[in-house]
This record gives C-alpha cells, sequence and structure tokens, in this order.
C-alpha cells in the first residue's frame, strides 16, 4: 500500500473532507436501517462498503461488528472483526474485538487479541494503554511492568501517556511514592503536557494530600495559565482549603482565573464558583455568580444556571422565586433534556411540603416524557421518602412495565421486597417482565401467584433477580441487591462473588463498597482491616447510591472518611458490645472533621 493509505497511529484519522462526509451519511443510513432489520443493516453495509476507497472500508466493518455485538450475535462479530484485523491496517479493530471479548468475560482471549495487535503495531498507544489497563485487571502486573518497560529506549515526549498510564497504575495498587516519582519525572521532561498535572493533581485529591495536589496545580499553572481543568482543580482545593474561614482567599482565585480563562469557559467558572459560596453558605455571593455566569453563558446553557440558582433561592427559603426560575428554565432547555427541569421543579414540591403538587408534576412527565426512566424512578423515590413502601412498589411495578432494561428499576422492587409487598413480588414474577417464557394465560397466572404468595419474601426476591440479570447482567445495583440477598442467607462467598461483578460493572455505585465492607466485618470480625476497600473505593471514585449519601456528609468529605463512618454504623448494628462509647466516637468524629478541614 501507498503511505497515503496508511492510518494513523490513533486508530486511522483519515483528512479527505469528502470521505467524512461520506462516512457520516452512511453512519445516519446505516442506523436508519438498524430500526428495520439486522439483515437488511447488514446489506446495506456490506453494498455500501464497496463505494468507499479500501483505506476507510475497515470503518465500514466496525459499524457492522458493533450492532453484530449489540444484537448478541457474537459469533458473527467475532467474524468482521477478524476480517478487519486481518485485511486491513487498523489498530481501532484490534482494540475494539479485545473490548468485545473482555465484555463477554473472555479475559485470557481478550489479552491475546491485545498481544496480537501490539505485535502489529507494537507502540500503539490506545492498545498499549488497554493492555495495561487489562493486565491489572486480571492481576497479572508483571505483564503491565514489562509493557511499560518496552518504552524505554524512545523519547518520554512521544511515550508520556503510556508512562502516566503506569503512574497511576502504581497508585491504583497503593505504591504512592512510586506513583509520585512517575508523575515527578513526567512534569520534569515535558512539562508543556498539561494533563499530567491534571491527573497528578486528581491522584493527590483522591488520597486526601490537597496542600502537595494545589502545588502541583501552581506549577502546572505557570507553564499555562489558560489552561482550564487545572483552574477548576484549584477552586476545588481553595474550597477544602481555605472556606468557610479564608474567604477572601477562595474570590481573589477566581477574579485571577477569569482574567485569564478562555471566553467560553468563564460561565462554567462562575457556575462552580457560586456553587461553592452555596455550600459554603454564602447565598449573597453565590447569586452574584449566577448573574456573572449567566451573562457570559450561551443560550442553550442557561437553564443550567436557572436549576442551580432557584436551588439557592430554595435554601434562602424564596420558594416564589425558586419557582419562577424553574418555570423559565423549562422554557428554554432542549427538549431531550425536558425532562430533568420537571424532576427539579417536583423536588422543589417536594421540599416545601407540598407532595400532592410533586407526585402530580411527575404523574404528568410519565405521561410526557414516556421514553425518560428517570422520571419513573423519581416518582418512586418521592413514595419512599414518604415512607409509603407499598405504593412506592406499585409505581416500581408499573415502571417496570415500560422500562424493563433499566437496572435501577429492578433494583428498586428487589430492595422494597417485605410481608408488606409479597403480593407486588408475585406481580412482577407472574407478568413474566424479563422471563424467557412471557406471561401464561389469565387462570394459569392467578393460579402461580396464589402459588407465590406461599413462599417466602427471601425466595421471592431471588427469582425476580435471577430475572434482572437476564435483562440487565452489567447492572451494579442489581448485583448488589443480589449481594444483599446472599448476605441474607448466610451465602457470603457468593455475595463476595456478586459485589465484584456489582463494582466491576458499575464502580460509581458507591453502595456496593459500603456492602463490601459489611461483608469483611461479618466474615472477619469487628477488627477486619478495610484499607482494601478503601484503596479500591478511592481508584473507583463513586458518587451516588442511598447508603453512600447518607454517610457522606458534605460533599466534602473525603472516601476514606465515609467509609469509616459505614463501617462504624455496621459495627453498631453487627457487634454492639464492641462499639466505642458514644464520647470516644464523637471524639474521633471531630478530630477527622478537623483533619479534613485542614487538608490533612
Amino acid at each position: 500500500r501507498t503511505s497515503a493509505e496508511e492510518p494513523s497511529a490513533h486508530g486511522g484519522a483519515w483528512s479527505d473532507g469528502d470521505g467524512k462526509q461520506q462516512l457520516k451519511a452512511f453512519s445516519r443510513a446505516f442506523k436508519q436501517k438498524e430500526r428495520t432489520s439486522y439483515e437488511e443493516a447488514i446489506a446495506y453495509g456490506r453494498e455500501a462498503m464497496l463505494s468507499f476507497p479500501r483505506a476507510t472500508q475497515w470503518r465500514i466493518l466496525l459499524e457492522m461488528a458493533d450492532l453484530a455485538k449489540r444484537e448478541n450475535r457474537t459469533n458473527e462479530a467475532r467474524e468482521f472483526f477478524l476480517e478487519v484485523n486481518l485485511n486491513h491496517n487498523a489498530p481501532q479493530g484490534w482494540l475494539e474485538f479485545a473490548k468485545m471479548e473482555e465484555e463477554c468475560g473472555n479475559h485470557s482471549l481478550c489479552m491475546n487479541i491485545l498481544k496480537y495487535g501490539l505485535e502489529r503495531f507494537p507502540y500503539n498507544e490506545a492498545l498499549m494503554i488497554k493492555c495495561i489497563k487489562h493486565a491489572e485487571r486480571c492481576n497479572d502486573l508483571g505483564t503491565a511492568r514489562a509493557l511499560l518497560a518496552r518504552l524505554k529506549p524512545f523519547e518520554v515526549s512521544q511515550t508520556w501517556r503510556v508512562v502516566m498510564e503506569g503512574g497511576l497504575l502504581e497508585g491504583r495498587q497503593g505504591n504512592i511514592k512510586i506513583a509520585r516519582a512517575v508523575f515527578k519525572f513526567l512534569m520534569k521532561q515535558v512539562p508543556e503536557c498539561l494533563p499530567v498535572y491534571q491527573d497528578a493533581c486528581r491522584f493527590e485529591e483522591k488520597n486526601e494530600n490537597y496542600e502537595r495536589a494545589l502545588r502541583i496545580v501552581e506549577k502546572g499553572l505557570t507553564q499555562s495559565r489558560k489552561y482550564g481543568p487545572l483552574w477548576f482543580f484549584k477552586l476545588r482545593l481553595k474550597e477544602r482549603l481555605s472556606l468557610p474561614h479564608n474567604v477572601e482567599e477562595f474570590r481573589n482565585t477566581v477574579d485571577e482565573a477569569s482574567k485569564v480563562m478562555s471566553a467560553e469557559l468563564l460561565w462554567k467558572l462562575y457556575n462552580d464558583a457560586a456553587e461553592i459560596e452555596h455550600r459554603a453558605g454564602n447565598y449573597k455571593q453565590s447569586k452574584l455568580y449566577y448573574c456573572n455566569a449567566v451573562y457570559h453563558c450561551h443560550e442553550q446553557l442557561r437553564y443550567k444556571l436557572w436549576m442551580g440558582g432557584a436551588r439557592t433561592k430554595v435554601c434562602c427559603g424564596e420558594m416564589k422565586t425558586a419557582r419562577v426560575l424553574l418555570e423559565r428554565a423549562g422554557r428554554e432547555v432542549p427538549a431531550k433534556t425536558k425532562a430533568m427541569v420537571v424532576l427539579e421543579q417536583a423536588r422543589v414540591e417536594e421540599f416545601d411540603g407540598k407532595l400532592g403538587d410533586a407526585r402530580a408534576l411527575l404523574d404528568q412527565a410519565k405521561i410526557d416524557y414516556r421514553h425518560e426512566w428517570k422520571v419513573f424512578l423519581e416518582r418512586v423515590l418521592l413514595e419512599m421518602r414518604s415512607g409509603r413502601v407499598v405504593d412506592a412498589m406499585e409505581q416500581a411495578v408499573a415502571a417496570l412495565r415500560t422500562h424493563s432494561s433499566t437496572g435501577r428499576l429492578w433494583a428498586v422492587i428487589i430492595h422494597l421486597g417485605s410481608e408488606a409487598t409479597r403480593r407486588q413480588l408475585a406481580e412482577v414474577i407472574v407478568s413474566g417482565v424479563g422471563a424467557q417464557e412471557g406471561r401464561g394465560s389469565d387462570e394459569r397466572a392467578e393460579a402461580e401467584e396464589k402459588r407465590l404468595l406461599t413462599w417466602p419474601v427471601v425466595r421471592l426476591q431471588g427469582v425476580i433477580f435471577a430475572r434482572a440479570l437476564r435483562q440487565v447482567p452489567k447492572s451494579g445495583e442489581v448485583w448488589c441487591e443480589g449481594a444483599r440477598l446472599a448476605m441474607a442467607e448466610g451465602k457470603l462467598a457468593d455475595a463476595r462473588r456478586y459485589l465484584q461483578f456489582a463494582i466491576q460493572f458499575t464502580p460509581q455505585y458507591g453502595d456496593s463498597f459500603i456492602e463490601l465492607a459489611r461483608l469483611e466485618l461479618t466474615e472477619h470480625g469487628p477488627h477486619a482491616s478495610l484499607e482494601h476497600v478503601v484503596r479500591g473505593c478511592i481508584n473507583a471514585d463513586p458518587n451516588y447510591g442511598a447508603l453512600w449519601l447518607f454517610c457522606k456528609r458534605s460533599p466534602l468529605t473525603s472516601i476514606r472518611h465515609v467509609i469509616a463512618r459505614a463501617a462504624h454504623l455496621v459495627r453498631c448494628e453487627l457487634y454492639p458490645d464492641h462499639t466505642p462509647r458514644p464520647d470516644r466516637a464523637d471524639k474521633r468524629s471531630r478530630g477527622s472533621a478537623a483533619a479534613q478541614e485542614k487538608g490533612c
């Protein structure tokens, strides 16, 4: 082949403007064919591929492979990937092939594919990073480190992204000093590569070394004063280290950033500053920052600022103004995200004690935005927060009929299982949602429901858990509920396996880590070490979950303190005789809060 046909090392971007437009047109038409049938889409792809130059045909094959993967036709997807890898010079084919096998659980095959890909493209950045991450996941650190050792003969300016991934690998393994040495080396050798400072700062922030993180940010900003991500890191760190005692220092940072930051990021700067002032209780200054943000914001994004301003008004007790702001947000928001504004309006009404109005808003939203599962989930959570468990279960069962592929709805149904909701559990099973055989005749379904009502609640929950896994096998929330069921039945080995799946599929779900801490304390006693739980949690950086948010008292609470509080509550439940006296616990919590405030 000529050099013009060779794709670049990063996946084969080609510069022909007409070719890009042709490929976009194909993608749109291909998606239309998908809605008709899989066979018609594949036939169209084969026919259209002939009109493309050979150097870009691999992109068409990857589109067809992706469709086959989504349709669960794994063998056909493998054939498409093999055709890409054997006949075309495109590293992206090897990468996507390896990702599919990893998702199917074929970890050894995934590693072999990555190794074959690296034989053809020995120093491809994307393949090397994926291989390092997969080797870490398989606990094969030797392979990961051997890959990094291959980079020694090359200039750091060409390999810094892979070297940085190696530093992050060491950090995830708890080798803090080695990770810091890698970041220090990169900041010295390639000081112009600003993402190095960004990842180094994030690493120190996760490990609660806030002052060190601030020094890294300052060092990065000396290289480029206009690099927005570092300014946003600096705002967060100043919030931890300066507020609420040294407000002027934080506001000076905002003023300094506003003078050098690019115009398209100014609205976000003021928005973040407003949220930080809001959390510090400085509502007047928060309003001023929101006004500045509105002035610099694009019209299509202003609805976010109206929603943020409404939250500040709610905290000030100005409910009427908050409703006006949300109404304006509803008029300006794009149609596809309008449901988010309705959810915010319902929460304001609930906060104001007008539960009837909140229910009416959500019920209407379920009609207007039937495609949005978050509306149905919020309706369920509203009843849960109101203490109406049976009504919440009925809402969840009705929502599942519309959104049967939503893992959080399956999880909440399992979670709400109790003697009071036994009938609804049986109804879900009889309805055939997620079952291979579907619903039977009415007489048969009625007899089946009567039989199920005699079963223990835990058994009914187990059947729904199995159904949910067939429908949403990659939902971390569902796997976490399965782990809770297994622990309730004393099946600790199964619970550990389920929690591993939960963390693998949905690492941002914090409840999985809290349940893992509970499992460790159940298995190994009240003095069990939870350091590996903390380390895994720091690496995942979860951000939601009912238990997680309950233990996270404020946005500034560190991950280590969240796990410590969760472990304390679990010990109080499992081992009341080994729980520290309340005065000692209060003293420890006050000490932790003071240490956190100082940035220790």
